[in-house]
């Protein structure tokens, strides 16, 4: 039962991050179109964090 836990809280680990980079990348083109530079780097640097944890 352990084995069934530990693999569920793997996938919802990866879920999470594929959703953060999904969102991240979202707000780079947000906060680019209202032209929040600073903010829009923030958003890159998150989504290329999460996307190297992924690997």
């Amino acid at each position: 039962m352990i084995d069934t836990r530990d693999e569920d809280a793997r996938k919802d680990l990866e879920r999470i991050e594929q959703e953060t980079v999904a969102e991240a990348e979202a707000s780079v083109e947000d906060f680019d179109a209202m032209g929040d530079e600073q903010a829009a780097a923030e958003a890159a640097e998150t989504a290329f964090t999460f996307e190297q944890a992924q690997q």
